[in-house]
């Protein structure tokens, strides 16, 4: 038998999923969680087989979720879900140990699939727009390299200009002069490779969480 939690804070998915893996004779569904703390707790109750994981929920993200239970020695195996293919979500859950990620966009019949092939000790289970981000990895590493010359005022700046801040605004904010956010956002800009502010609140949404 095949015990699973499913941890999603959209009801109708859960209800979608859950039908379709309790119609199956080797699957139990032990429970559901509707948020990443929930998760977690529920994790330590049930101890299932395979967790079926968004990726964003309140409280704590699936990354964060899977991040714990890997520093907790968790032996769960871990399928994450998600509606979006951004790269920092895909190998952030990745390297904490999960065996797949899916776009929410699949089917209720490979969702199953993937359950049963994860609980059997199979990895690698992808979607193919995932399989298409994880060809670019390389890719992605160098942004990450990118990521760590930002100081930690600098990440704070570009969240504020991906929120559509103005420089004034951020100053007001953060408490220094406006030439001295001018100045940030310039060395921002050379650092992250952009030239105008939708560019890089285009590059903070796919590279920041």
């Amino acid at each position: 038998m095949i015990n699973v939690l499913i941890a999603d804070d959209h009801p109708m998915l859960r209800a979608g999923i859950r039908a379709k893996l309790e119609a199956e004779a080797d699957i139990t569904v032990l429970d559901e969680a509707e948020d990443g703390i929930e998760a977690l707790e529920k994790c330590k109750i049930y101890a299932p087989d395979v967790l079926v994981l968004d990726m964003e929920m309140p409280l704590m993200n699936g990354a964060d979720v899977a991040s714990e239970l890997k520093k907790q020695g968790s032996k769960i195996k871990i399928l994450a879900l998600s509606a979006h293919e951004i790269p920092n979500y895909i190998f952030s859950v990745l390297n904490a140990g999960a065996a797949g990620y899916l776009s929410k966009n699949e089917s209720l019949q490979r969702i199953l699939e993937a359950v049963r092939e994860v609980a059997g000790g199979k990895t690698g289970w992808f979607s193919e727009n995932i399989q298409a981000v994880l060809a670019h990895k390389e890719a992605y590493e160098a942004t990450q390299v990118t990521l760590n010359q930002l100081s930690t005022r600098e990440k704070q700046i570009l969240k504020a200009v991906s929120a559509g801040k103005s420089n004034a605004e951020i100053a007001a904010d953060t408490f220094i002069s406006e030439g001295t956010v001018r100045k940030h956002v310039s060395n921002i800009f050379e650092k992250i490779n952009v030239s105008s502010r939708t560019e890089a609140a285009k590059w903070a949404f796919e590279n920041i969480t």
